[in-house]
């Protein structure tokens, strides 16, 4: 696909051009550009002082499927995980497309196997909170910082991200990854950090979930359990 192919696709699905070779449309509290360069392209999303990268692509990856939804860009998985977590489709979505992902989000496969680990701490991060920004990674705000948790087919790596400082909260193989009585992950970094910047009067992570909450509750004074 060429440039100009995907500068029309972009201005008819509601992008607006706000300089050269760059575009623009709002979804939710994002703004989502798209830059076309000399043969690549990279798309972003912008809130307040944050951004988060969704492709970084050259122009032969970029297609169009049979739902007339441009692919390779950076345009779909992002919006279509928000979609499922409730949120509405971003008006780029053509109806076609559209009505396949709330098809698909409301289709519950049965798995023939018992689910790897990995699958089950992708499975963790989608119903917790957590946005997929690409195949393996998955995005979380906390405060004014950004929680990004990798998970690999041989481990799980989590960064703590404010403005343009990175922290490593955990790098840990898949075998130290477990779930415990409240549903909780254990073992990513993303338990016993947090609930000491409770303890001091921070708020508790979207991806503390009731039971784990109320476990917290009933064992205050002991920030570590099981």
């Amino acid at each position: 696909m060429d440039n100009q192919t995907i500068s029309r696709w972009l201005l008819a699905r509601g992008f607006n051009m706000v300089s050269g070779g760059i575009y623009e449309s709002g979804y939710g509290g994002y703004k989502v550009r798209v830059a076309l360069l000399a043969g690549r392209g990279c798309t972003s999303a912008h809130k307040f002082s944050r951004k988060r990268d969704l492709a970084s692509f050259s122009f032969d990856q970029v297609r169009t499927d049979r739902h007339g939804m441009l692919r390779g860009a950076g345009l779909d998985d992002f919006f279509i995980s928000a979609m499922k977590a409730g949120n509405p489709a971003p008006k780029w979505f053509p109806d076609k497309f559209r009505r396949a992902v709330y098809s698909d989000a409301v289709r519950v496969p049965l798995p023939a196997e018992k689910p790897s680990t990995s699958a089950l701490a992708m499975r963790w991060a989608r119903d917790n909170g957590f946005t997929r920004v690409g195949p393996f990674m998955f995005h979380a705000d906390y405060a004014d910082s950004t929680v990004e948790l990798h998970v690999g087919t041989k481990g799980v790596v989590t960064h703590m991200t404010t403005g343009f400082h990175r922290d490593l909260l955990m790098r840990t193989p898949l075998r130290s990854i477990w779930f415990d009585s409240t549903g909780m992950i254990r073992g990513a970094g993303l338990d016993d950090w947090f609930v000491k910047e409770m303890e001091i009067g921070g708020a508790p992570p979207i991806w503390f979930n009731k039971k784990f909450m109320e476990k917290l509750k009933a064992r205050q004074g002991r920030p570590s359990f099981s």
